[in-house]
């Protein structure tokens, strides 16, 4: 026997009894139901009761695992020019966590930044279309501070922080989702003389939050759409020690003809009310996010990017029985970080690009790149592993 409730499962058929069974329909339900992972391998039998009249039994067995899943990830980037980020990531998943599918899922990290959290996922209806998922959260880490293409500075930063969503799955395309929130973050000099003091903030106020994501891969999709608009609203009657708003959104499209694929993107920040603060801005540098600068090198209170990337699958291979995908491309992107009362130009985007060699491996994504940017700013990338 399951743990989830039979009318889970009664809600996931596309059937109305009397009519006839379709086997296509019925078999694309059980697909989704075992994707689901709450069952093992799906099965259906017929009954005959009367002449002309059946009875449909779903088989539901357990998984052949426990509701107990780990997950390890490891992530690695070296830009040759003494910027190195390196991430240990664990993922720890409880599924399903009761009758109606909650997920519970519990999230650590060492690394350039140490990161912890947790996250408790609950379907409201058996339909599994409406959810809740409360969150804790905490991240500790430095960030550069450069000046003039030089890291003069470093900053370190600690945050910790509450939250609760409630949303609606959108078919099997995307989700919106709706949520209240309070952070606490903390932050002072490390190394040099940066442009931001010493200062600690708290914020509490809501946010709205639309996804989209129909590709078929993370790092190298060959079709697919990707979106993520996110509206956060502070206010000092939810908590907060000011009134603050601020808008993000990346939008992205793959296309592949034959062995060749186009992925254009477009991201944009903006902080809606002038604010001064390290941890209300938006970072933008690094392979893919103006290749040739540091990571995360420029910051302001926006950011605008416009990037076109285009790849070629060479070949395919098999590495230890697992199928390993190698590519060669290049991508194209302009973009910036400006103050409050700068305007975003076409004259005032820096412009530039990269070449590169990437596969999918055991590990997760390898790209080997040369990037290079306005004003003889270049440098290579190695880039290893994914993040949860």
């Amino acid at each position: 026997t399951t743990v989830v409730d039979d009318r889970l499962v009664e809600a996931a058929l596309s059937i109305d009894p009397p009519e006839l069974l379709d086997r296509e329909t019925l078999a694309s339900d059980l697909l989704k139901l075992y994707n689901t992972r709450y069952f093992g391998v799906l099965g259906f039998q017929l009954g005959e009761l009367e002449e002309d009249l059946h009875e449909l039994v779903i088989e539901t067995p357990p998984p052949p695992h426990t509701r107990s899943s780990l997950q390890l990830g490891v992530g690695f980037l070296d830009d040759f020019d003494g910027g190195t980020t390196y991430h240990l990531q664990a993922r720890h998943q409880y599924l399903p966590a009761n009758r109606r599918g909650g997920e519970w899922e519990t999230f650590f990290q060492l690394g350039t930044t140490l990161r912890a959290g947790t996250s408790f996922y609950q379907p409201l209806d058996w339909n599994t279309k409406w959810f809740v998922e409360p969150s804790l959260s905490y991240a500790r880490g430095t960030q550069e501070i450069w000046i003039d293409g030089q890291a003069w500075a470093e900053y370190q930063f600690r945050t910790m922080g509450a939250r609760i969503d409630a949303g609606r799955v959108l078919g099997r395309w995307g989700e919106i989702r709706v949520g209240a929130f309070s952070r606490e973050e903390r932050g002072r000099p490390r190394i040099g003389l940066p442009e931001f003091g010493s200062e600690r903030e708290r914020r509490g106020g809501g946010l709205a939050q639309f996804r989209i994501d129909t590709e078929d891969a993370v790092t190298f999709p060959r079709w697919g759409a990707s979106a993520d608009l996110i509206y956060e609203k502070s206010s000092e009657t939810l908590g907060a020690e000011t009134d603050f708003e601020r808008f993000w959104g990346e939008v992205s499209h793959a296309w592949s003809i034959g062995e060749n694929t186009i992925v254009p993107s477009v991201e944009y920040g903006d902080n809606l009310e002038p604010v001064e603060s390290f941890f209300s801005s938006f970072f933008m540098g690094g392979l893919f996010r103006l290749s040739g600068l540091g990571n995360r090198e420029l910051v302001g209170s926006k950011i605008a990017l416009a990037r076109l990337i285009g790849y070629r699958r060479l070949f395919r291979s098999e590495v230890v029985g697992m199928k390993v995908n190698v590519y060669a491309g290049a991508s194209f992107e302009a973009g910036n970080a400006y103050l409050v009362d700068e305007d975003i130009s076409w004259e005032s985007l820096l412009k530039g690009g990269s070449v590169f060699v990437g596969a999918d491996t055991f590990v997760g994504p390898v790209i080997l790149a040369y990037g290079r940017n306005e004003g003889n700013r270049d440098r290579f990338y190695l880039a290893i592993g994914k993040s949860f």
